[in-house]
């Protein structure tokens, strides 16, 4: 969840969660609840008298629900654990989340100088597949920023809250850029324009193209058809999904070019996704 807290000094603005992986999730947390409610009803069904229940199938409906638990909490982060900027008129402060700070990631900071002109929320685009993110600001000497990647997964919603905070904090306006920069020859800047409209529905197909392995696999594994028409589907699914981000890559006036290479290489993480996906599913619903 956002939260804004703004005084005569400070904004704090921390990070929430990406829509996408929330659902994601959610749905992790609802496959685990209907397997340990299918878990428990069987038990109740079939073992009624206590001396023949089997504790091995208990323990995994424990376990099942402290996935739950686990998934959960890292679509619901505590404060304390959130990613988070703080702006004060002469600085902007990032922390990265809990995890990275107890591998030893540290905060850092950007002084804001006299007569800065303003700052910009940037999306650089490097040769390749390469992204990051920046929060940069103008001043006197130039520019200078801090790397920031949380921004590219912040809603058009809460990327307009982070730029009116920033200027209530510090004075200054706030533009949202795109800049491609090149092997050769001259940074190309543009506007950083927030998903809109039609915009929203590649969004969305960029979502499906996540979950689409998932969803794919624990319906395989649900019916538990034959091999070969587990892999034949598996096969169909992954041509579906390179459409998908060929069309997501097309579409996203920021996105490079995308190797046909890397494309073929995600048939083995769909692959992976997928398989996994199935065998779980087989084991949950049908082993018992």
């Amino acid at each position: 969840m956002t939260s804004t807290a703004e005084d005569e000094k400070q904004f704090v603005f921390v990070f929430p969660p990406p829509t996408a992986t929330r659902v994601i999730l959610f749905t992790f947390s609802a496959v685990f609840l209907a397997a340990g409610l299918v878990l428990v009803f069987g038990l109740l069904l079939n073992n009624a008298p206590a001396p023949t229940v089997d504790y091995s199938i208990w323990a995994l409906v424990l376990g099942l629900a402290a996935g739950i638990a686990f998934f959960m909490r890292l679509a619901f982060p505590s404060l304390a654990s959130s990613a988070k900027l703080e702006i004060e008129p002469g600085r902007i402060r990032f922390t990265p989340i809990r995890m990275l700070r107890m591998i030893g990631e540290q905060s850092v900071e950007e002084l804001i100088p006299p007569h800065s002109t303003e700052i910009l929320l940037c999306r650089s685009i490097h040769p390749g597949l390469s992204h990051e993110s920046r929060i940069i600001v103008h001043g006197p000497a130039g520019e200078a920023g801090i790397k920031v990647d949380y921004l590219v997964i912040l809603s058009s919603q809460n990327l307009e809250r982070l730029a009116d905070g920033l200027t209530a904090a510090t004075g200054l306006p706030v533009r949202m850029i795109i800049r491609r920069i090149p092997d050769d020859g001259m940074t190309e800047e543009m506007p950083w324009i927030l998903p809109q409209g039609a915009a929203r529905w590649i969004s969305a197909l960029g979502f499906v193209l996540v979950v689409l392995p998932y969803t794919g696999g624990i319906i395989e594994g649900w019916i538990r058809p034959a091999p070969a028409v587990i892999a034949a589907v598996g096969l169909a699914l992954w041509l579906l999904s390179l459409l998908v981000a060929r069309l997501v890559a097309r579409r996203d006036p920021a996105h490079p070019a995308f190797p046909t290479a890397s494309f073929l290489m995600t048939v083995f993480t769909f692959g992976a996704t997928y398989a996994f996906s199935v065998v779980i599913t087989i084991f949950m619903f049908h082993s018992h």
